[in-house]
């Protein structure tokens, strides 16, 4: 048998340090990638950058997506995005129900309806994205209070016409076509105020809509036919299909390593950073020349922002006693809440988390919100004086410490809208 000489002991040696040398640059490379994402992004576990990436391959904000069969192409994705809520009709837009099933069947928006019956009480909510959050985590908390105080024997249905966006007159017209397309209720629960006080002048001010009409209805009406809308709105869906596909391939075996999910979190944030700078020119583009009616509705002029402030409260007010008189005259019960919002002074003692997450102060709702909300206030209790069973929502937080906003415009999680539920539910139950 031969004896392996020093030359091959030497070579052995030579592919043993060479490797000892690759690891411990390796681990030098991780290490260093870990501290410089902790100083630039943050520290993050590989659970939380999961979650992130998820999000965007999803469409979704869960770990373990419940439909995992949905495949990542995109088609699915253009659907997703252009058509995000679908023009509608007769209340400015809703829910696509498209987006997740090409043949839907039903009525898509709302997604049925309930004729009245001794064996349950039919809830309508009403209002936009704070009713519609409403709807998902806190109606279960709204159904458990009124049955723990035996409120009803009868099984408590809720269904849901709020959409984000919705401002008045949506929340009327929603309960109008609710009951144009043969739908009944027993109560109806209208959550709103900060949409109809702020996005008029966020949105369609700048472009020459009217007060009256859906929030971005430039660009819902008229965003396919301008060229400059159109270019911006596929360079953002193509952004999305980007962020979608690097954080794809950042994924799987590649997610454990410090040094990859430095790399993607660099190309992520260039991409988001793209893509949010063209929802700002969107935002900030104001077309040339005069605009059709079908897109500026009524062209109504205001001398101040005083004048402005008026027309937005006044329309709130009124939309309100409309939806009280046709309640009324369904032998239904009205309820109308205004929202709570973070930016209205001293309505909430932030922990020291919620406040970076929740807070900003130059937001322009900080301004528009501690300016208008009093007008809500002293319309409501004109609202109150015409029998309306409203409640003011505004303080609900005052004294709790633990987080219930999850962003810095107006949205709460599962524990605010918990608390928010019992605040309705006494309420209901002062007037059963």
């Amino acid at each position: 048998m031969k004896k392996k000489g020093p030359e091959s002991y030497r070579s052995r040696k030579k592919i043993i340090f060479s490797l000892l040398v690759l690891i411990a640059m390796l681990f030098f490379l991780e290490v260093s990638s870990f501290i410089i994402y902790l100083v630039t992004y943050g520290g993050n576990d590989f659970s939380t950058l999961r979650k992130q990436k998820n999000t965007l391959i999803y469409l979704t904000n869960t770990d373990s997506p419940k439909n995992t069969t949905k495949r990542f192409d995109r088609q699915f994705i253009k659907r997703k995005f252009l058509q995000k809520k679908a023009t509608h009709p007769y209340i400015g837009f809703a829910s696509n129900p498209s987006n997740s099933n090409k043949d839907f069947k039903g009525y898509g928006f709302p997604k049925t309806i309930y004729k009245k019956s001794s064996d349950h009480i039919i809830i309508l909510i009403l209002g936009g994205s704070v009713a519609g959050g409403f709807n998902r985590y806190g109606s279960k908390h709204l159904i458990k209070e009124l049955k723990f105080y035996n409120y009803t024997e009868r099984k408590i249905v809720v269904l849901n016409l709020a959409v984000g966006g919705y401002k008045q007159p949506q929340q009327l017209m929603a309960l109008n076509y609710y009951l144009a397309i043969g739908g009944e209720f027993d109560i109806v629960i209208n959550i709103d105020g900060f949409n109809d006080i702020t996005l008029h002048s966020k949105k369609n001010e700048l472009k020459g809509v009217s007060i009256f009409y859906p929030t971005d209805w430039f660009l819902r009406s008229q965003g396919i036919s301008n060229p400059v809308v159109a270019y911006r709105k596929g360079k953002l869906i193509d952004l999305r299909i980007k962020r979608m596909e690097i954080a794809k391939s950042y994924s799987g075996i590649n997610h454990y390593s410090f040094t990859l999910n430095l790399l993607w979190k660099v190309l992520d944030s260039s991409l988001q950073s793209e893509y949010q700078k063209n929802i700002d020119f969107l935002n900030s583009y104001v077309p040339k020349g005069n605009l059709p009616y079908s897109v500026s509705g009524p062209k109504l002029t205001y001398a101040n922002e005083e004048e402005i402030e008026s027309e937005l409260v006044d329309l709130w007010k009124r939309c309100s006693l409309i939806i009280k008189r046709i309640c009324d005259s369904h032998n239904g019960q009205y309820f109308h809440f205004l929202q709570p919002n973070q930016y209205f002074l001293n309505s909430k003692d932030f922990n020291t988390e919620e406040r970076k997450i929740a807070y900003l102060e130059s937001h322009p709702f900080n301004r528009s919100v501690n300016r208008r909300y009093p007008l809500l206030q002293q319309k409501s209790q004109e609202l109150i004086d015409q029998s309306v069973n409203f409640e003011d929502l505004t303080m609900v937080f005052k004294y709790i410490k633990k987080t219930t906003y999850i962003d810095n415009c107006c949205h709460l999680n599962e524990f605010g809208n918990q608390i928010m539920a019992k605040k309705i539910a006494n309420t209901i139950l002062q007037h059963k």
